[in-house]
């Protein structure tokens, strides 16, 4: 197989999915854990989201085999009240343990209207757009959140208190295939696309990102924090969600979560989620809600040079699924080291 990806590197979805999911059973996991985290690598990729995408599938690989990542989990669902719920994820993949959690909610969503479940022990999710799409396809609206290490630059500080934090909303309208869907980090670029610009030997963009000094600078070597978006706003919303992640979770927070790359590859990171989920027709019939979404996003293309959020992906998408997806240089290198890897 890794020959013929060698010489031909635009494939199908599905092709590329496959082989993930093989090479990732093969390394071990099982196989609805395999499944899901490859369709959620692909999925990133094929919408053009290249930080969280098949260019991390080499990473993932390597922390199955150090023990990072528990490639056979046993998931376990709890509750207190009704309409909320409690994953403990077994310190596996962060996107399976999302894809779980959206559909063991989804019976309390039709019956209740909304529903929560905070997921814990959980690692990176990878894109928070592919858990959000599950809900989307079930007719349900997703907000969700999750956090990750300290790499945010503190406003008026040097101090590095609170990650990336990303947060995603995500909503169905009548075209099934052109959800709305907001999915950004708190800072003003994700870690992983950082390392894509290092990859790549290219120089950041001004008021990105700031070295040891806390001073700006252009060089990702020399990286060491990234600028949060709207300066203490951003902040703020990065503190916020690291609370629903981390206290509310019972999930260690801020400076005390282990960093992605910098931390022992032989040891969990012991990451929090949190997803809401609800119907379109909590206030307002469903066939209101679509017409009303259709009108939204009618004001919106009004300029045909705006985007409603999510559309670019969207039309990416549709491109990867008709052209097949083109990977980067980035992704081809991740995914050529992770179909060597084999078990010792």
């Amino acid at each position: 197989m890794v020959c013929l990806l060698k010489f031909h590197w635009v494939k199908k979805f599905n092709f590329y999915k496959k082989v993930i999911k093989e090479k990732f059973i093969e390394l071990g996991v099982i196989p609805s854990i395999a499944e899901s985290v490859s369709d959620s690598l692909v999925l990133a990729t094929s919408r053009g989201i290249h930080s969280h995408g098949i260019n991390l599938v080499y990473h993932y690989g390597k922390s199955i085999l150090t023990g990072r990542k528990n490639p056979t989990p046993n998931f376990k669902i709890d509750y207190k009240y009704l309409s909320s719920k409690s994953l403990d994820a077994d310190n596996t993949f962060g996107a399976s343990a999302g894809y779980y959690a959206i559909n063991n909610i989804k019976s309390e969503v039709n019956k209740y209207g909304i529903s929560s479940i905070g997921v814990f022990n959980s690692s990176h999710c990878a894109s928070l757009t592919s858990i959000a799409l599950q809900a989307v396809k079930e007719g349900m609206i997703f907000i969700g959140f999750t956090h990750a290490d300290s790499l945010m630059k503190s406003p008026d500080s040097k101090k590095i208190l609170f990650g990336t934090n990303p947060i995603c909303i995500a909503a169905p309208t009548k075209d099934k295939s052109f959800p709305i869907c907001l999915d950004m980090a708190t800072t003003k670029i994700t870690w992983n696309k950082l390392k894509n610009f290092k990859s790549q030997g290219k120089f950041l963009p001004n008021n990105i990102a700031c070295d040891s000094n806390g001073d700006l600078t252009l060089d990702p070597n020399l990286a060491k924090s990234l600028m949060p978006i709207g300066g203490y706003k951003g902040f703020a919303l990065a503190a916020m969600i690291d609370f629903l992640c981390g206290p509310l979770n019972g999930m260690e927070f801020g400076t005390d979560l282990k960093s992605m790359y910098e931390f022992s590859m032989k040891k969990v990171r012991r990451l929090g989620q949190f997803y809401i989920c609800m119907m379109p027709d909590v206030n307002i019939s469903k066939e209101d809600y679509f017409k009303r979404a259709e009108s939204f996003i009618s004001m919106i293309k009004e300029d045909q040079n705006m985007f409603y959020p999510g559309e670019k992906e969207n039309i990416c998408e549709q491109k990867s699924l008709c052209d097949g997806i083109e990977l980067n240089d980035v992704e081809k290198k991740s995914l050529s080291n992770f179909l060597k890897l084999t078990l010792e």
